[in-house]
């Protein structure tokens, strides 16, 4: 196993590094296991967070408050894959992640690393409920049911 099983495990270097080459190669499973770590660090790493799931979404996401000033934002880069001898090949085209999706929409539902957008909020949650994401489905009921967000 190149990285923990808890997702509450903070990455060494080594396995970050690892995972980092997974996830540059196209594995959203990678860029979800960073963003785990990422958000298991005390204090949360939320430039970090933002960034792996702009490119798991497949658009750019802004950053938030003191971060928004320095206009960091993340677009998806198309990326290669090194095969063996000299070849170098373009990547498979990355599928967009409905658990990304729900992420994004609970850190814009709560305002942590992007701004509180419950309007945000509410694209990112169907667009996880279109994947199949069943979690989703319940917290999209849920916002709804607290008035949270609109049909």
């Amino acid at each position: 196993m190149p990285y923990p099983l808890d997702v509450s495990v903070v990455l060494s270097t080594e396995q970050e590094k690892a995972l980092r080459c997974w996830f540059d190669s196209g594995s959203n499973d990678a860029g979800i296991r960073l963003v785990q770590s990422y958000m298991a660090e005390k204090p949360i790493d939320y430039p970090k967070v933002v960034a792996a799931l702009g490119v798991l979404v497949r658009e750019s996401v802004p950053a938030s408050g003191s971060l928004a000033s320095k206009s960091l934002s993340v677009r998806p880069v198309s990326s290669t894959r090194i095969g063996f001898g000299d070849s170098i090949s373009p990547a498979v085209e990355r599928q967009r992640s409905p658990l990304a999706e729900r992420i994004l929409a609970q850190l814009y539902m709560a305002g942590r690393g992007v701004g509180k957008d419950p309007a945000a909020a509410l694209k990112w949650i169907k667009r996880a409920e279109k994947g199949d994401d069943q979690v989703a489905r319940e917290l999209h009921q849920e916002w709804l049911a607290k008035g949270l967000v609109a049909k």
